[in-house]
């Protein structure tokens, strides 16, 4: 199994070199990609077809769509009278 997405992105069902692939692909070829992270052009059209169908797109547009759509974090656990819970024993 692949390395872990960096924080904030682990709702994306990429790994690292994926996640690192498919921010490179913008607006640029296989070839360029490839060359920017020195790995092969193969290697990078896998990671692409890999991130495609991971977040069931069917463009490198709509992975740079998905990767620049702001997220919004996770709420934190509350408490039964509505307060966040700041740890397991408070």
């Amino acid at each position: 199994m692949g390395a872990a997405a960096p924080p904030g992105l682990t709702s994306l069902p990429l790994t690292a070199r994926e996640l690192l692939v498919a921010r490179a692909a913008a607006g640029k070829s296989s070839r360029q990609i490839a060359a920017e992270l020195y790995i092969g052009i193969k290697t990078v059209e896998f990671h692409l077809r890999q991130t495609l169908a991971g977040l069931d797109l069917d463009s490198r547009t709509q992975i740079a769509r998905t990767l620049t759509t702001p997220r919004l974090p996770a709420l934190p656990p509350q408490s039964p009278r509505g307060l966040p819970v700041a740890c397991q024993y408070c």
